[in-house]
């Protein structure tokens, strides 16, 4: 009885990480995010949670949120999101803030060793004026990659907004980060295995409670 148990209980739980591992980069996931350049006065960590988790923690000294690069930046300007392992990506797209520090423009490039990068979608234009919250998203053909590169070209656009500074190269103001990977092929049959030897064994486990009141 207890090893029937056992098995209902690594079933359940086998079950409840596949479930996690084909949602998009949401809370639990375990996804972490990378920028290519910081702010002044900007912690990364707590902007990283941000856009993986939906929340909205100051993450700059006058409490924006919103994951903002370092001004006047000649580099692109880029997020990175390790998804832990390799999973099949098809998706990837993000929300930001159409009143200042808007992407120039967004490319998806994708990694399976966070070193060598492949563009899989764009670059393109990203609408930008007035005040909200807009989203820009790409779907391509499922590629296997545990990185997912986001780049918003070397300059982020600014409306005049007041305190905003004016000019270009601002920092992009990006709220949130979405992509849709799931496990690979390989890694759902290892899973379909798993529950396949788990129900076995529970046959097994049942026979032998049968045969063994049979000969009480």
């Amino acid at each position: 009885m207890k090893m029937r148990y056992l098995l209902i209980g690594v079933a359940i739980a086998a079950l409840s990480g596949s479930a996690i591992a084909a949602t998009n980069i949401l809370p639990g996931s375990g996804d972490t995010v990378t920028g290519s350049s910081i702010h002044s006065g900007f912690d990364p960590a707590i902007a990283g949670a941000n856009l993986i988790n939906g929340t909205s923690n100051a993450a700059y000294s006058n409490g924006d949120p919103r994951w903002v690069f370092a001004d006047g930046s000649s580099a692109d300007q880029t997020l990175i999101v390790d998804l832990g392992s390799d999973k099949s990506v098809d998706y990837a797209g993000f929300v930001y803030s159409g009143q200042d520090r808007v992407p120039t423009s967004f490319e998806v490039l994708t990694s399976t060793n966070g070193i060598s990068f492949t563009s899989v979608a764009g670059p393109g234009a990203v609408p930008y004026g007035l005040p909200g919250l807009y989203d820009t998203a790409y779907s391509f053909a499922p590629v296997s990659a545990q990185y997912v590169e986001y780049d918003f070209g070397s300059n982020s656009y600014t409306t005049g907004c007041p305190g905003c500074g004016g000019g270009v190269g601002e920092g992009a103001g990006i709220v949130s980060l979405d992509i849709q990977a799931v496990p690979e092929p390989a890694t759902w049959a290892m899973m379909l295995l798993g529950v396949g030897m788990i129900g076995g064994g529970l046959r097994m486990a049942r026979r032998k409670n049968g045969m063994a009141l049979a000969t009480a």
